[in-house]
């Protein structure tokens, strides 16, 4: 993969993984490095990778149910009358 210096070799037919982690979003180009026959040129690709959302929704929503404790808990120690 461009930019990040790392390839993995796939055989015909099989299915090779690769897994690495990306610090930063944006559109990164995969082509080819092998000279594998006459299709080899057309072997491109290109992997887009967005911003991390899921994380800040993760926070946000773990924030939102402590904060809903933490009020739940405050009311169920209230007495009436007092």
């Amino acid at each position: 993969m461009d930019g990040y210096g790392i390839s993995v070799k796939a055989d015909p037919g099989q299915t090779a993984t690769l897994t690495f982690v990306v610090d930063k979003p944006g559109s990164f180009r995969l082509r080819c490095n092998v000279t594998c026959g006459a299709m080899h040129p057309f072997m491109i690709g290109k992997l887009h990778v967005g911003p991390n959302t899921w994380l800040y929704r993760s926070i946000g929503l773990a924030l939102i149910g402590l904060l809903s404790i933490f009020i739940f808990a405050g009311r169920k120690n209230l007495t009436p009358g007092t």
